[in-house]
């Protein structure tokens, strides 16, 4: 207000100027006689001034401040800046905060799941992977067209829905993640063999060397079944 209005501002600035004049010639001692460019009447007169133009404009910035935050804390204006997903309404808020906590809880526990399968795994990663195994088990629901890798693949609707598929469907998610633990395995072999195939053989041998009677036999009959299957 002291700034953006001339009349405040006018004010404002000579009390001010008034005010820093005073102390430098009395050394900021307050008890000091006044010396000051305005009488003490003009001082009085200012100050009424001011407080009264104040006291006027109060109103308009009063409504504009509350407008101006009303533009930014609305729900449809937070909805539409993507500071929450959805406008819930009252009546059904109980419900809906009780399915999203659910599957909330449920939802980490399975994340935690996959990075110990596989610890790469980042948020994303976790994301799609919990989203591609829910809509496998619920090819009747509207799949959002993204990318598989991003994390808006897995879906924020259907809590109730989610949060029911963790419970009932505990076991094929389980299998699930102990099939992407055993990819992983997979694939840190690979990437063994890729970087050097010569210590890959070399530790071949030494874990069939260490092996006895029977369990060096099966060892050797699986890895003879892999090379029969990969040359049909």
């Amino acid at each position: 207000m002291d700034r953006l209005d001339e009349t405040c501002r006018d004010a404002k600035a000579r009390l001010d100027a008034d005010e820093q004049l005073t102390k430098a010639s009395t050394g900021g001692d307050s008890d000091s006689d006044r010396s000051g460019v305005l009488t003490e009447s003009d001082r009085t007169d200012l100050k009424a001034t001011l407080e009264a133009r104040q006291k006027q404009l109060l109103p308009v910035y009063s409504q504009i401040a509350l407008h101006f935050a009303e533009l930014h804390d609305t729900p449809g204006r937070m909805q539409a800046k993507g500071t929450i997903t959805r406008v819930l309404d009252w009546p059904e808020a109980r419900r809906y905060f009780y399915w999203r906590t659910l599957r909330r809880v449920q939802e980490e526990h399975a994340r935690r799941a996959i990075v110990k399968a596989e610890p790469t795994a980042d948020r994303p990663r976790q994301s799609a992977l919990l989203a591609q195994w829910f809509y496998e088990d619920h090819p009747n629901l509207p799949r959002p067209e993204c990318d598989a890798g991003s994390s808006q693949s897995w879906t924020t609707d259907h809590d109730e829905a989610v949060a029911q598929w963790f419970q009932t469907r505990h076991d094929a998610i389980e299998s699930r993640v102990q099939v992407l633990e055993s990819e992983h395995r997979q694939a840190q072999v690979a990437n063994l063999v890729a970087q050097n195939s010569d210590d890959f053989f070399a530790g071949v041998k030494t874990w069939l060397l260490s092996l006895e009677g029977d369990d060096r036999r099966a060892a050797l009959k699986q890895l003879d079944s892999a090379l029969l299957s990969h040359r049909e």
